[in-house]
Order: C-alpha cells, then sequence, then structure tokens
C-alpha cells in the first residue's frame, strides 16, 4: 500500500496524503515497535519526501528518548543524519553522527550499528570534499568489518572506498576495490547490492572514456533494478547511460533516456544524479540551437543547486545559462552568468595540478624572469626613440614643434602598451602566487594524510622497536609539512625563516616525545636568515634527526638538560651548531660504521648540501654542519 502512495503522490499535495495515510500508526500506543515502524517508514520516505522523513523521524526520536529506548534512539540519529546528507546539510549530518556515536560508547552490542554510523559520517565527508577524512574513516572501518556476519558491512566499506578513489580520479583503483565488493555481494546473493555496484563500476568507466565498458555494466546494474521492481533506481541508472552513450556520439539515444526519466518526475532518485541529467539534456538543446528549452531546464535547477556543494556542477550551469540566454538575446544575463562562472573557476585548483609541481614552479619562474627582460627592453626602446628625436629636434629648428608632437603621441602610445603590459605581468605574477601557494597547501595536506595514516597503522603495531620507527617515520613527515606550511602562509614563496620553522620543529618535536620543558631546555641563536626550499628540506630532516637523538638519549629519565642551537650567516656559507651537556658518545663512536637509519640520513643529507659535518664529544655532543655558499 506504501508503494502505491508514493507512485500517486507529488509535491506538498503528495505530503499531505501520505500523512493522512500515517495517522494510524501515529496514534498507536507508544512502545518499542512503533519506534521501529517509524524509523523503517522514514526510511522508505529518504530521499524524496525529507520534510516527512524528517518529521517521522523525530517522532521516533522523542518516543524513544521517553521510552529510554536506547538502541531506537541511535538509528533515529543517524537516519536524522542521512537525511541532512542527502539534502546537502553536511555539517548538521555530520552533527547527527557525532551523537548517535556518543550514545554508543563502548557498548559492543551495538558495533553493527556503530560501524554503519561510521561509514555514514566518512561518506558526509566525502560529500563536503574532504576525501582524506573520509578515507581515514573508511580505512578504520575496514578491519572492524573482518569478521564472519560482517561481510554485507565489508562489502559497502569496499564500496565507499571505491567511489573516494573515484573522486580522486583513480578510476582504475576505484574499479578495483569496487569489484571486491562486488565478489562479497554476489557470495551474499545480495541483488539490489550488486545493481549498485555494477552501477558505480559504469560510471568509473565513464570517466575512463571506456564507454562501451561503462554502459555493459550501466545496462546489468538496470536489468537488476528492473527484475526487482526497483523502477526509481533505474529510472536513475537510465540518467548515467545517458551520458555515455552522449559520448558515443548517440545523442538521440541520450536525450529519449533523459525525457524518460524526467517524465516520471519521481522525487526519490538522488538530486545529484537528476541535476547531472538535466544539464546533460540542456548541452544536447543548446547543441540543436533548442535555447529556450535549454534554459527552462536550467531554471528548474537553480534554486537547488545553488545551495549545494558541487561546485563543478555548478561550474558547468553557469556556462550552460550563459550559452542559452546569449542565444535568446538576453546579452546582459549572459555575461552576469558568465561572470559567476569565471568567479568560480578561480576558486577550483584541479588534483592533477600537484603531479606537476616541479616542472609548473620552473616554468613560472621563468616567465617571471622573462616578463622583467621584456619590461627592461621596451623601456630601452623607448630610450632610443626619445635620443634620436632629441638629435633630430637640435638639427632643425623648423621642424622641432612637428617632431615633438610626434614624440608626444609616440610616447603617449607607448606608456599605454607599457601600461598594459605591466598590467599583464602583475595579474600573471598574483596568479602564480596563488598557484605556488595552493601547490605549498596541497603537499602540506599530503603529507599530514601520510602522518595520519601511520597515526593509525601505529595503533595495530604492539612491537616497541616497529611502533618506535613509525614514529620517527611521522616527525620526519611533519618536518617537511611544516617547511611547505611556512611557505604557502608567507609571502616569500620561496624562502623559510629559519628561526620560525627552527621554533615549530622543536615544539614539535617535545610535543611528540612527550618532554616536560622544565627538564630539557632550549638555547637558541639563530640568524634572521631566509633559507631556499632546496636547503631547508635536507637541513630541517638533519635537524631532525640530531635534536631526535639529543631528547632519547642525551639525557637520563629524570636528568635536567641543555641544548644549545645556532645557526650563523658567514661570509662563505650557514654554518648550524647543536651541543648538549648530556652523557655523551660511546668512546667507540665511529660514524662511518653506524648503521642506524638516523645516523644514516644526516650522513646522506650533509652530502646532497656538499656541507662538512664535524661530531664531537666533550661534555656532552656538539654536531656542526657547515653548508657552503
Amino acid at each position: 500500500m506504501a508503494l502505491v502512495i508514493i507512485l500517486t503522490c507529488s509535491g506538498l499535495g503528495g505530503q499531505s496524503v501520505l500523512l493522512k495515510e500515517l495517522k494510524p500508526l501515529m496514534a498507536s500506543p507508544d512502545d518499542t515497535l512503533k519506534v521501529n515502524k517509524l524509523i523503517q517508514e522514514s526510511r522508505f520516505y529518504n530521499p524524496g519526501f525529507t520534510k516527512l522523513a524528517n518529521e517521522l523521524a523525530d517522532s521516533a526520536m522523542d518516543i524513544a528518548l521517553r521510552l529510554n529506548f536506547q538502541t531506537g534512539l541511535i538509528k533515529a540519529q543517524r537516519l536524522k543524519g542521512q537525511i541532512a546528507t542527502f539534502d546537502g546539510e553536511i555539517s548538521t549530518a555530520i552533527g547527527w553522527y557525532e551523537k548517535a556515536l556518543t550514545n554508543i560508547g563502548n557498548n559492543e552490542n551495538l558495533e553493527r550499528e556503530k560501524i554503519s554510523i561510521l561509514l555514514s559520517r566518512g561518506l558526509a565527508y566525502y560529500l563536503d570534499g574532504d576525501l582524506g577524512k573520509a578515507l581515514e574513516y573508511y580505512i578504520e572501518v575496514e578491519p572492524l568489518c573482518l569478521k564472519p556476519g560482517y561481510e554485507d558491512l565489508l562489502a559497502k566499506t569496499y564500496n565507499n572506498m571505491g567511489i573516494a578513489y573515484r573522486q580522486l580520479e583513480k578510476y582504475e583503483d576505484a574499479i578495483r576495490i569496487y569489484r571486491k565488493s562486488l565478489l562479497l555481494k554476489e557470495q551474499d546473493q545480495d541483488s539490489l547490492g550488486m545493481a549498485l555496484t555494477y552501477n558505480n563500476i559504469g560510471i568509473a568507466y565513464a570517466f575512463l572514456n571506456n564507454h562501451p565498458e561503462s554502459i555493459q555494466n550501466l545496462e546489468l546494474a538496470k536489468r537488476i533494478y528492473e527484475s526487482l521492481e526497483d523502477y526509481n533506481q533505474a529510472n536513475s541508472v537510465n540518467l548515467s547511460l545517458a551520458r555515455s552513450l552522449y559520448e558515443l556520439d548517440k545523442k538521440k539515444e541520450a536525450k529519449v533516456l533523459l525525457l524518460k526519466a524526467f517524465e516520471l518526475g519521481d522525487p526519490r532518485v538522488p538530486f545529484f544524479d537528476l541535476m547531472q541529467g538535466k544539464l546533460l539534456f540542456s548541452k544536447i538543446c543548446l547543441e540543436e540551437n533548442e535555447y529556450a528549452k535549454a534554459n527552462n531546464y536550467l531554471q528548474e535547477l537553480y534554486p537547488r543547486i545553488e545551495t549545494t556543494p558541487y561546485a563543478k556542477s555548478l561550474q558547468s550551469y553557469y556556462i550552460l545559462k550563459a550559452s542559452s540566454l546569449y542565444g535568446l538575446d538576453s546579452l546582459r544575463e549572459a555575461y552576469l552568468n558568465m561572470l559567476n562562472h569565471k568567479i568560480l573557476t578561480d576558486t577550483i585548483v584541479q588534483t592533477e595540478r600537484l603531479l606537476f609541481e616541479q616542472d609548473m614552479e620552473t616554468k613560472y619562474l621563468t616567465k617571471e624572469k622573462d616578463d622583467k627582460i621584456r619590461i627592461q627592453e621596451l623601456q630601452i626602446d623607448r630610450n632610443k626613440k626619445e635620443r634620436m628625436l632629441y638629435i633630430i629636434a637640435l638639427s632643425a629648428l623648423a621642424i622641432i614643434l612637428a617632431l615633438g608632437f610626434i614624440l608626444y603621441r609616440q610616447r603617449q602610445k607607448a606608456n599605454r602598451v607599457l601600461n598594459i603590459k605591466n598590467a599583464q605581468i602583475k595579474k600573471s605574477l598574483e596568479e602564480k602566487e596563488v598557484l605556488l601557494k595552493e601547490i605549498h597547501h596541497r603537499v602540506k595536506n599530503n603529507l599530514q594524510i601520510i602522518s595520519s595514516l601511520l597515526n593509525l597503522q601505529s595503533r595495530q603495531i604492539k612491537d616497541p622497536k616497529a611502533l618506535e620507527a613509525i614514529k620517527e617515520g611521522r616527525n620526519r613527515v611533519a618536518s617537511m609539512a611544516l617547511i611547505h606550511k611556512n611557505l604557502y602562509q608567507e609571502d616569500n614563496l620561496v624562502g623559510v625563516d629559519a628561526a620560525e620553522y627552527i621554533d615549530k620543529l622543536t615544539d614539535s618535536l617535545m610535543s611528540s616525545y612527550q618532554i616536560n620543558e622544565n627538564q630539557i631546555h632550549f638555547q637558541k641563536d639563530i640568524d634572521p636568515v631566509q633559507l631556499d626550499v632546496d636547503v631547508v628540506i635536507p637541513l630541517g630532516l638533519i635537524l631532525n634527526e640530531v635534536i631526535t637523538n639529543c631528547l632519547k638519549y642525551a639525557f637520563a629519565e629524570d636528568e635536567y638538560g641543555t641544548i644549545q642551537m645556532s645557526l650563523k650567516q658567514e661570509e662563505e656559507g650557514i654554518r648550524l651548531l647543536v651541543a648538549d651537556n648530556g652523557r655523551g658518545l660511546p668512546s667507540d663512536f665511529n660514524l662511518e660504521e653506524l648503521s642506524s637509519l638516523g645516523f644514516r640520513l644526516i650522513k646522506a643529507f650533509t652530502q646532497k648540501l656538499e656541507a662538512i659535518l664535524n661530531i664531537s664529544s666533550k661534555k656532552g655532543t656538539q654536531i656542526e654542519v657547515f653548508i657552503p655558499n
């Protein structure tokens, strides 16, 4: 009966009829069965009738609170998060998931519910664009699902991981992980789950431009949905199929599928899929010069697409809207949409730029130098013209006024050209500064993700030596992340302030090894030096190893000590000195015979800098590194 009601209702009027049908349920006595039934009904109406789904979830939550029905309360809170996720209210969704996890605590009887909430929270972070945080939760969930009876949750975990990899544009990895999910679903004979995974594999193949494979997998998903009489999902697959058909230049077939999807008008189709379908349909209409039809479909989209977090889809909307308005001779509105498209485009930096970081940096720094040379050439050329006109003016007083007039006009023109060139160069330099900052920001974020992954891995390691190695690895990654963090936060994009960096590095290591500031004291004498990136990275790693050795080995557990650090700019180079008043080195210490990773790194990076390394042990240990200019 509920399914028939859904199919015969739409809009606000439809929700009124649904509420009328649900009155017997709302009037029934408050008990745990009623809570579970309200949750079941709310799930059925989400997405599509989100207002009704929210009301049912609120009722279930209120009754669960009155009955002290903990399981029902947690399920209702998770459901509230899912509804908010489908509505694009990501921060609200994450808030509900946090409340549900707090209520679960360490209750082992609710472990399956806890895993489901972690997966939902990962999905919310994914939709919010924080892929690192999403993957962190998926990685946390995977080992929890490696037990009998949890195969369905493991399959969901792999499916969500595949979606994250797809967003990172690692489509082949996404397909590989999707197939792991598909294998589990086939073993469990989960037809609905199989259809979902076939759909995801088809979408990934579409991003790889392998549209025949895409269509094959999408049609498998569609057939399964139709065999289950789930025409809403089958209709959603039609939208993805239309995209691949369009790319194979089968525009008429794509248009038929899109019209079929729109004519059903089912609000249960996820908005993202419906939005992509309408954008594609508008694009086809524009290619067929049907400007009014394209504009109508785009106009329907605007109220919702404007408030969603799908920036790239909104970017496509603005350019399509501008094209349709231009075709309808609405030039001012077309210009405003093009302006919105430009503003939005400037805020989106493609991930693949990181793959070409070094090449791009070299390219733009070289171009900056070339731009300066061109300015100088223009200035020299202008000076030559002025000298020539001055000589001619002295030799012929009769024509001096005419030549002066010509000179005035030429100087005006030269100044205009020079001003235009200067403006272009200034804009180009500003764009490069933004790009370089973004590069350092992305590198810092990637290093922090690596640090988070090492931290997660360390939780599963019991061996103290392995755990210490992981910890030292995290500190090395953190020392490099600090460099890139300083670079994108400062105006000087190619240099790092030595004093600020050393302060942050020592604070980080003291915190990492939980050293009391009153026990070990740092005395620093650092010159105000701006270090080049090629110098500060190996120098920072050398400092990381030296300070780590001082903190770990120089002093006994309850012993107080001092570590002296100096960095001096001399005529012939930079001199770094680190000394402690601890126990010193063993009598048989020989740097060449040491096999520890720390000293091997110190030697390697010293050689990279072509520096001179001296180590002595008198009343403690003293390490000196001289880096020639």
